[in-house]
C-alpha cells in the first residue's frame, strides 16, 4: 500500500472512531451516575489507542494532518475533562503535613527532608484497569509499580503529578506505553518501552526512556535523554534539552547470552511542528555527551532512600538539585 492510500485510509478511521467517541461525550449527562466512571474510563482507553495509532502513522501521514489529528484528541480529552469534572466532582486531593528530620547530605547538597515514611507509597497512589497502571494526584513521592501487577505487557498513565520520582524501569514484564500529562519537577526513569511514549503538559522534569515513538506538547524546561527508534517531535515546547540514553542489554530470545544489535538512536533528530524552517530550532538543544552519559548512569543507579529523601524535602530541587547539569 502507498503512502498516499495509507494516508487516506487512516484519515477516514480516524474522523469515524473521533465522531463515535465526541457523540458518546455528548450523551454523557444520560448515564446513570453509577455508571459514569466506567464511561469516562472506556471514552479516554479509545482516545488513547487513537493516540498511539496516530503516533505509528508518522511513518505516511503528512506533518500538518499529524498537527490537525493531535488538536482533534487534544479537544476530545479537554472535552472528557470538562464533562467528567462536572458530572463526578471530585473532592480535592491534599497531603496531610509532614514532620521533619535531621538534615540529609543528598549529591553533596544539605536538605531538610519529611519523613520518608509518611510519603505517599504507589500502593496508595497508583489503580490498575485492565492492562493498563496509572498515577494521577500524587506528590513529594517515590512511585514504582506495584507487586501484585501481573500482566506480561502494561500502559501506564502519569498525569497531576509534582516533585515526585517514578521509576519504571524496575517492572518484571513489558511496558508498552507511557501517556505523561501535566506534571512539573518530576524525575521519570521509564526505561524500555516497546511502543510510543506521548507527553501533554510537562514542566521542569527530567525524563529518561527507551521507545520507538515518542512526541511532546505543550511543555517547557525539560531534560530528556532517550533512546529512540524513530525521529521523536514536539510541538508548542520550549527550552527542551536532549542527551542521548544507550538504554538497557537487548538480550536475543534464542541465546540470552548474545546481544541483539540495537536499532539507531534518533535523539539527535527532533522534529519541532513550530519551526518548520531549514535553520535548528531554537526550542531545543543537544546536551553534553558527558553529561548525557554520566546523567543516565546516575539515574539508572537512584537508590530508593536517596530518591525518596530527594521527593520528599520541601528544600530540594528535582530538576537543578538531583544531578547538577
Amino acid at each position: 500500500m502507498d503512502s498516499t492510500t495509507a494516508s487516506a485510509n487512516f484519515y477516514s478511521e480516524f474522523q469515524i472512531e473521533k465522531d463515535a467517541i465526541q457523540e458518546q461525550l455528548s450523551r454523557s449527562s444520560e448515564i446513570d451516575k453509577g455508571h459514569l466512571d466506567q464511561h469516562f474510563e472506556s471514552l479516554l482507553s479509545r482516545i488513547n489507542s487513537l493516540e498511539r495509532k496516530l503516533t505509528e502513522s508518522t511513518a505516511f501521514v503528512p506533518g500538518y494532518d499529524q498537527r490537525q489529528f493531535a488538536l482533534a484528541l487534544k479537544t476530545l480529552k479537554d472535552n472528557l475533562t470538562a464533562q467528567r469534572s462536572n458530572l463526578t466532582p471530585r473532592t480535592k486531593f491534599s497531603f496531610k503535613s509532614r514532620s521533619k528530620k535531621a538534615a540529609t547530605a543528598i549529591n553533596t547538597k544539605q536538605t531538610k527532608p519529611a519523613d520518608v515514611n509518611t510519603a505517599v507509597s504507589a500502593k496508595v497512589s497508583n489503580t490498575i484497569t485492565q492492562n493498563t497502571i496509572k498515577y494521577t494526584n500524587v506528590q513529594n513521592s517515590l512511585l514504582t509499580f506495584p507487586q501484585d501487577s501481573d500482566h506480561s505487557m502494561m500502559d501506564v498513565s502519569i498525569s497531576n503529578a509534582k516533585r515526585c520520582i517514578i521509576r519504571l524501569d524496575e517492572k518484571q514484564h513489558g511496558v508498552s506505553a507511557v501517556h505523561i500529562k501535566d506534571v512539573e519537577e518530576c524525575v521519570i526513569i521509564a526505561g524500555r518501552v516497546s511502543g510510543s511514549i506521548l507527553i501533554y503538559g510537562c514542566k521542569r522534569s527530567i525524563i529518561l526512556a527507551e521507545c520507538h515513538q515518542f512526541r511532546m506538547h505543550n511543555s517547557t524546561t525539560v531534560k530528556l535523554l532517550l533512546s529512540v527508534s524513530s525521529h521523536p517531535i514536539m510541538e508548542d515546547s520550549q527550552d527542551i534539552v536532549i542527551g542521548s540514553y544507550h538504554g538497557q542489554p537487548a538480550l536475543s530470545n534464542d541465546n540470552a547470552s548474545q546481544h541483539v544489535e540495537r536499532p539507531k538512536n534518533y535523539y539527535d533528530h527532533m522534529e519541532d511542528f513550530n519551526w518548520l524552517k531549514q535553520q535548528e530550532s531554537p526550542n531545543w538543544r543537544l546536551m553534553d555527551p558527558s553529561i548525557a552519559s554520566k546523567t543516565s548512569q546516575a539515574l539508572m543507579q537512584l537508590d530508593a532512600l536517596t530518591a525518596k529523601e530527594a521527593a520528599a524535602s520541601t528544600e530540594f530541587d528535582l530538576y537543578k538539585d538531583l544531578f547538577p547539569m
